[in-house]
């Protein structure tokens, strides 16, 4: 498991300019919804804010995942149906020093996608059933370590986080509309009018919120891949997973559409895949040979009567 290249002091600065930035994105956010709430209310907007979104945070912390996944229709998969696949997760888990292991859930759907839901002591990993047909075992073992390293670093409460401060921003948004308008109803009486440019920035406060979360979220998946390569030392299985992805979504969706930049909540895939495999040089044995436990493809690893298995 050491490999001087993961886990020198290059890797140490890596994974702390990357939390770095996590914060600092968090702090924009944070500062953007304070100033909404001085230009409201002054101290009392602030307060206010931050009682709303504590109140927010744990009404979204305390929902149970069981409530997501009845609405998606997500069955859980048992240990027994794909043996394989939890020998896999089990060892992922016990490497990112994980209490407990997510369960695993599938859902009938042939677009290929993979999410976590729940908290970091109760999460539940979701596989489509057309990722499962599409991958082999080394690639969902790529794509496992991927949403284990989010239980891992509290993705999940980050973005709960961001979410928040989002909505809360949205809210403040409309509330500026409204003192806006009343500004314009006292202008036509003659009345003193409020100062129209700081309610204008708090009106534009909403989409500056949401490009951050956007922002966030990209850090944050590209720092699972990087981590996610750390734990299997295989970044080729992630990258030929997230190859395979890509063209099932093609087939399924057609042409692709182009999203900018700026707007996505991933990075890009081909930038994915290029940062994973800049992590493997073409002598590395340690990654041209990946973890036994990881080989094999999907076929004859789960029962037959198993709906994701290949046919």
């Amino acid at each position: 498991m050491n490999d001087s290249r993961f886990d020198g002091e290059k890797t140490r600065r890596r994974l702390n300019r990357a939390r770095g930035h996590t914060f600092l994105l968090l702090a924009a956010m944070a500062l953007l919804l304070a100033y909404c709430g001085w230009l409201l209310a002054r101290w009392e907007g602030i307060a206010a804010g931050i009682l709303a979104g504590a109140a927010m945070l744990l009404l979204a912390r305390n929902t149970p995942p069981d409530f997501f996944l009845r609405a998606i229709r997500a069955r859980p998969l048992a240990p027994e149906e794909a043996p394989a696949l939890y020998d896999v997760l089990l060892e992922i888990s016990r490497r990112a020093d994980l209490a407990e292991a997510p369960l695993l859930y599938t859902v009938a759907a042939r677009f290929p996608a993979a999410f976590t839901l729940g908290r970091e002591d109760k999460a539940a990993i979701v596989l489509s059933e057309g990722l499962a047909r599409e991958l082999s075992r080394r690639e969902l073992a790529g794509v496992l370590a991927h949403e284990v390293v989010h239980l891992k670093n509290h993705d999940l409460a980050l973005m709960r986080l961001a979410m928040v401060a989002r909505k809360l921003t949205g809210l403040l948004s409309r509330f500026a509309f409204l003192l806006l308008f009343f500004d314009l109803l006292l202008s036509a009486v003659s009345a003193p009018a409020l100062p129209i440019l700081p309610f204008l920035l708090l009106a534009a406060a909403p989409l500056a919120v949401g490009l951050l979360q956007l922002a966030l979220s990209r850090e944050r998946e590209a720092e699972a891949d990087f981590e996610a390569a750390l734990l299997t030392r295989d970044p080729a299985g992630l990258a030929s997973a997230l190859a395979k992805i890509r063209r099932r979504e093609q087939r399924l969706a057609g042409s692709a559409l182009r999203v900018p930049a700026l707007f996505r909540d991933h990075p890009a895939t081909e930038e994915r895949i290029r940062r994973l495999l800049a992590m493997q040089e073409p002598d590395d044995a340690s990654f041209g040979d990946p973890d036994p436990r990881y080989r094999g493809e999907c076929d004859g690893h789960f029962r037959k009567d198993f709906p994701i298995t290949r046919r």
